[in-house]
């Protein structure tokens, strides 16, 4: 009787972690906000980046989540469904958890396979960064 008890929660296991159930990511809102995709060059720069805009808001991207645990988890970091990029609904931006100056975000592309969240900072943002990011690497550095 154990040994079924235990091939049954294995099976509810194994399919809990393949559906990607616990993932943290909440679906998209009712009304989603639409953020669009623009290039940014900094002054005097030959090359630029692309950026998330949102009405007035301007977000470049600046690095991915600090995974945590031993299972190097990424769920923790996920706040609510924000919206989506023009053109594609899987396109997913999403705020980031322990940010409570909506200026930072995650970008993730649902249903892709081997899909790494991207986090982006507001432009004009001179605050901390939240101990769930993990910066880009400085070419300078």
């Amino acid at each position: 009787m154990k040994k079924t008890i235990y091939l049954v929660l294995a099976a509810v296991l194994c399919a809990n972690l393949l559906t990607g159930c616990g993932n943290g990511r909440k679906p998209l809102p009712e009304n989603p906000a639409v953020f669009t995709r623009g290039e940014y060059v900094p002054e005097g720069e030959n090359t630029g980046c692309t950026v998330l805009q949102n009405g007035d808001k301007v977000f470049m991207p600046y690095g991915l989540i600090a995974p945590r645990g031993v299972r190097r988890d990424l769920s923790y970091a996920y706040g609510d469904c924000l919206g989506y990029v023009s053109g594609d609904e899987n396109d997913r931006v999403y705020a980031l958890s322990d940010d409570p100056n909506g200026a930072w975000l995650i970008r993730f592309y649902e249903g892709g396979v081997m899909e790494q969240p991207m986090v982006y900072r507001a432009l004009n943002d001179t605050g901390a960064v939240p101990e769930s990011v993990t910066p880009f690497a400085d070419d300078g550095e």
